[in-house]
């Protein structure tokens, strides 16, 4: 498991609950599930997008139109949450 970040642990576990969203969608409901990220900026935001999809491979990136990018979970990045989970609290099987 490569060394993420708590914040991008939670935009996976973001993506991993909601299936596929755009970047403002992330940042929402990164502030809803998460307080502490109440005010993210597109400067914290979009650069971890990008390493989660260019460098990790954890998430697929898709375009609904011309301006907007949609995000979803790869079955890596799917992967790397339950190693998390496990690393967090134990093997559950």
């Amino acid at each position: 498991m490569e060394g993420l970040s708590t914040f991008q642990y939670d935009i996976l576990a973001v993506l991993l609950r909601e299936d596929e969203l755009h970047g403002l969608g992330i940042k929402s409901e990164l502030a809803k599930r998460f307080p502490k990220y109440d005010e993210v900026n597109h400067g914290r935001l979009y650069p971890n997008l990008q390493a989660l999809t260019e460098t990790h491979g954890y998430i697929e990136q898709g375009e609904l139109d011309k301006r907007t990018n949609l995000y979803s979970l790869t079955p890596a990045g799917k992967d790397v949450l339950r190693e998390r989970a496990a690393q967090l609290y134990g093997d559950a099987q």
